[in-house]
């Protein structure tokens, strides 16, 4: 997995490291500095999995994923009423100039 900052920057890579016995593994990542994500890549490896549980042709690895935990989405401010008067005021008059 991949983690980006809102503005693209990398916050680091982390891999699952495969069980001793090709047993089960799991990744999880925590940043608690204060850091905002802005994106995630996730790599898969050689992935097939089918619908119901039942896996594709035997490959070397399966993936599956589930049970993502964040944070709750932060309100970003709505522009007031007035603001969007006046953008619509101003939109409608730079139309009227054009025709």
């Amino acid at each position: 997995m991949a983690f980006f900052d809102l503005s693209g920057g990398s916050l680091g890579v982390f891999a699952a490291d495969s069980g001793a016995d090709g047993s089960f593994s799991f990744l999880g990542v925590r940043f608690d500095a204060g850091e905002a994500i802005g994106r995630v890549r996730l790599f898969l490896e050689d992935m097939t999995l089918q619908g119901h549980g039942s896996l594709g042709p035997t490959l070397t690895d399966y993936v599956a994923l589930d049970d993502f935990i964040y944070s709750e989405p932060k309100a970003v401010a709505e522009p007031g009423a007035l603001a969007l008067i006046v953008a619509g005021l101003l939109a409608g008059v730079a139309r009227r100039r054009r025709s």
